[in-house]
């Protein structure tokens, strides 16, 4: 079901003991479906595993080729749809996490899955449970908005670890190799948002991840290249970090251009910029005379006149119509009115479409990995 994916350095016996205590993360799952790819990045000591288990394949690479090569191979010979990239010096907290976010998914495979995050650092020698980080729910705008925690700000909000499907991964153009100091999971859920394919938090802590000197993000910092690969990443993504938003992003439904910069980011927004497979006619059936409600995803000011007023409204826009005390009063999925012309297609920025993703060259293929058993 799961097929998860995971590259590897090792260089130190430190590393060795906590890739195997991942894997040992791993089979515990309550779930036993799932396989785990380890992409060895041709590293200077062999990768001895504690544990045999046929669900775990190890593959080399010829040179040393970075985690992203590395996760865009292991994605090439996945044998499920649903994928988890999860690094090797991190431990999943639960003998169920696996499932609750396989359970997530199943209910839109469009999304990506994501949850919190606790810290493992050592505490008297000892590597610890420290500090949780609750991360915020899904949204795909700029922190410029007004709003902390999103897709576009340069700390992302999903963390590597997140479940995503295969369309996904190819959708948003897999992990960039160019961004070869970090931040390439930023990257990838910019593009997959801008493809549509779009967040949701569940409240669990899907990862322990552990904090130390040569963890990826450290030496992101400590080495100074955290200025350059933001700039990479604004350069990948100039039209939404302009407000320019492609057909079907999660920052705007279909052909959004924002308002001005100096504008409220949240002021309506004409219903004719969204498709019509994404709206459906209500009729307002109750007794009250002229009121309004907002939508809760589109901002539209729904206008009703009077009992029998017809009005078409986006599907997630519904749950105020069903909530705003007069639910009971509205019937949805009405014919449209007599004499109803839909408006034409809105004009706007094409749907975004990203190139192949790039991958690495493994030393040698077995036949599990070639697929043919």
């Amino acid at each position: 079901m799961i097929s998860i994916i995971t590259p590897a350095y090792i260089n130190t016996i430190e590393k060795l003991e906590w890739l195997n205590e991942m894997i040992a993360s791993v089979k515990t799952q309550s779930i036993p479906d799932w396989e785990l790819i380890i992409m060895d990045d041709a590293s200077p000591m062999p990768i001895n595993l504690y544990d045999v288990d046929e669900r775990v394949r190890t593959l080399r690479m010829v040179t040393q080729s970075g985690p992203s090569l590395c996760r865009n191979t292991a994605v090439a010979l996945a044998r499920f749809q649903a994928l988890l990239p999860l690094d090797a010096d991190d431990v999943l907290p639960s003998h169920n996490i696996l499932d609750k976010l396989y359970q997530a998914w199943l209910e839109d495979r469009t999304k990506i899955i994501y949850g919190d995050l606790q810290r493992l650092e050592v505490m008297d020698g000892i590597w610890r449970q420290g500090r949780v980080h609750e991360l915020p729910e899904y949204r795909f705008t700029q922190k410029s908005a007004g709003i902390n925690g999103t897709v576009l700000d340069p700390a992302g909000t999903i963390p590597v670890t997140a479940l995503h499907s295969k369309e996904c991964h190819y959708a948003a153009g897999g992990w960039k190799a160019e961004l070869d100091s970090g931040l390439e999971d930023v990257e990838k859920w910019i593009a997959a948002g801008k493809a549509g394919f779009c967040g949701k938090h569940i409240s669990e802590i899907i990862l322990l991840y552990r904090r130390h000197d040569e963890s990826r993000s450290s030496l992101l910092r400590r080495n100074k290249q955290e200025s350059r690969m933001r700039n990479k990443i604004r350069e990948l993504h100039q039209d939404v970090y302009q407000g320019v938003y492609p057909m079907g992003c999660c920052g705007g439904g279909a052909a959004y251009v924002p308002p001005p910069s100096n504008a409220n980011m949240s002021m309506p927004l004409t219903l004719d910029m969204y498709p019509a497979n994404e709206k459906v006619w209500v009729e307002y059936v109750g007794q009250a005379q002229g009121f309004g409600i907002v939508g809760q995803f589109t901002n539209h000011s729904y206008a009703i006149d009077a009992p029998g007023h017809k009005l078409e409204v986006h599907v997630n826009d519904l749950n105020k119509f069903r909530h705003a005390g007069r639910g009971a009063h509205f019937k949805v999925g009405v014919p449209a009115p007599n004499g109803f012309t839909a408006p034409p297609p809105p004009s706007g920025p094409a749907a975004f479409v990203a190139s192949e993703p790039v991958l690495a060259q493994i030393l040698q293929l077995d036949e599990v990995a070639l697929g043919t058993v």
